[in-house]
């Protein structure tokens, strides 16, 4: 009998190591563990980052408040702006919402035309703003108001030399807007007719159309879209011609292709 039957045979591969294979449930639930600590390492980095924001590091400890530009009349009420940077002192600079601070301060300003919102890291906020240029007065039943060179009515009017138009009450009110165009006759009409004879006393502006008073009692009536230097000029010839014959209407009409006078 072969030796190899007799003592029996040995499988193949007997000695060789063994090759353990995972059941899919233990893969499963390894993976799921690596996907759970990586959402908890995450929301750590993430709660860590906000704490670090909130830090001392990026608290805002100055407001600067920087203008542009001078200008005059002073209309900037520049205490109400110091105040109002004040509160905002201590909070994070990080999370300053630059756009919603900016829209509040242009409606809580309307005598500021630009706002610029610049963050100094690590703790200083800058504000820099410009002014509106004051263009002319606008009186009315209600006050006297300040105007830009396009008719925004931004502020009450103090003491100034500027020139002033009278105006009824429906634009009498900071934060609403005048004619530009009214307001820019308006103020050549009162440097071109300084000096003539009958003496300017009033322009009242209305709606589409200027009303000039003479002391002479003369009325004249100007379409507000009237070009300004050919206006003025024809008035200053009619008032030369008025002074020579001494004669004064009580009407021009100026708001037709030719002026119509009235006696």
């Amino acid at each position: 009998m072969d030796s190899m039957k007799l003592f029996g045979s040995r499988p193949k591969n007997q000695f060789a190591p063994r090759t353990i294979s995972m059941k899919p449930e233990q893969h499963s639930g390894k993976k799921l563990f690596w996907i759970v600590l990586s959402i908890v390492i995450v929301l750590g980095l993430v709660f860590a980052a906000w704490q670090y924001a909130k830090s001392s590091i990026f608290v805002i400890n100055e407001v600067k408040l920087i203008e542009t530009i001078g200008v005059q009349p002073d209309v900037v009420p520049r205490d109400q702006m110091s105040k109002l940077a004040k509160l905002i002192e201590g909070t994070s600079l990080l999370t300053l919402d630059v756009e919603r601070m900016d829209k509040e301060w242009r409606e809580k300003f309307p005598s500021v035309t630009v706002f610029e919102i610049i963050k100094k890291y690590p703790q200083t906020l800058e504000v820099r703003y410009t002014p509106r240029v004051a263009y002319s007065q606008l009186a009315s039943p209600d006050g006297v108001f300040l105007a830009d060179r396009n008719g925004y009515i931004f502020a009450e009017a103090s003491s100034t030399a500027l020139p002033k138009l009278t105006t009824d009450a429906s634009v009498s009110e900071v934060g609403k807007t005048a004619s530009a165009e009214g307001i820019m006759l308006g103020m050549y009409l009162i440097k071109g007719l300084r000096n003539t004879t009958p003496r300017l006393q009033s322009i009242v502006l209305e709606e589409g159309q200027l009303e000039v008073k003479l002391a002479s009692s003369t009325l004249i009536l100007i379409n507000e879209e009237r070009d300004a230097v050919p206006t003025t000029e024809q008035i200053q010839t009619l008032l030369a011609k008025f002074e020579q014959d001494k004669k004064y209407p009580k009407e021009i009409d100026m708001r037709f292709d030719r002026p119509v006078l009235r006696y």
